[in-house]
């Protein structure tokens, strides 16, 4: 009897390592006893089985989020993109100035009168853009061990930049200001719509890089606070909003207050520092 070629089992066996490596990045698990039938034992652990697989697969790709039970990891869209490092800010500034460019060019007539809704849509969907960039990365979208609130005053518990607003939420207020005296020196003291869109901008791309995986495990080695796996998506909007407010209190008080106040919050941190 002629033996087969040895090409076809070469074939074969590329063919079932492929689809074993396949099984394994999806979450699927094959049966340790195949063939025969499976006993309540077996089939009361093989959902357990796959569900920690297909829990590792996803958790292999965002090494920050992987330490957080419950957390969602960055998705397909989010690996190919690559969102680690400058390219999550760099996308936030690619697509404010396009939007930037739209207004300018592209509004005509009716849609240029209504220049504050116009405005208004750009922030929210700058605003909106930096959110959905975070839950990409990883980022869990609220508090994960407990109910969401307004302020969270203890800045070594785990609630610290989860909830909407903690005491850094503060300092996002002098980022305000400070943006609204950068954006006057830019383009002048017209166009408070577009200094706006400007300062939301830098804000939002601040933001998004600071909720990297490269900054934040750079944030773990530097300060050991190791119990820091980033912002909440909730925490970060309600940062770019106290910004807003602050550049709109730069804008509306006298210039004398703003500078007085970011001047005794800046020593303020020197000093606890």
């Amino acid at each position: 009897m002629e033996s087969p070629p040895l090409w076809g089992y070469s074939v074969r066996s590329s063919l079932a390592l492929a689809f074993s490596g396949a099984c394994g990045r999806r979450g699927w698990s094959q049966d340790p006893t195949e063939g025969e039938e499976p006993t309540a034992q077996s089939s009361a652990a093989r959902p357990e089985r796959q569900g920690a697989e297909r829990s590792c697969y996803r958790r292999r790709h965002s090494p920050i989020a992987s330490h957080i039970p419950g957390a969602d990891t960055r998705s397909s869209f989010g690996m190919k993109l690559g969102l680690d490092g400058y390219i999550p800010p760099l996308l936030v500034f690619g697509a404010a100035f396009l939007l930037i460019a739209v207004r300018h060019f592209g509004l005509k007539t009716r849609l240029r009168k209504r220049g504050f809704a116009t405005d208004a849509v750009i922030l929210l969907a700058i605003v909106v853009f930096a959110g959905s960039l975070e839950l990409e990365m990883g980022r869990t979208p609220t508090y994960q061990y407990g109910p969401v609130r307004v302020w969270s005053g203890d800045i070594h518990s785990n609630e610290n930049s989860q909830q909407i607003a903690d005491p850094y939420t503060l300092t996002h207020l002098i980022h305000g200001a400070a943006f609204y005296g950068l954006t006057r020196a830019m383009v002048g003291a017209g166009s408070i719509g577009f200094r706006v869109i400007l300062a939301m901008t830098a804000e939002s791309a601040w933001e998004v890089f600071e909720n990297t995986d490269m900054v934040i495990k750079r944030y773990r080695v530097a300060t050991t606070s190791l119990d820091y796996y980033g912002d909440s998506v909730l925490n970060s909007v309600f940062d770019i909003l106290a910004s807003l407010l602050g550049f709109c209190l730069a804008w509306r008080l006298p210039m004398r207050v703003t500078a007085v106040d970011c001047a005794h919050r800046a020593g303020t941190r020197a000093v606890g520092a």
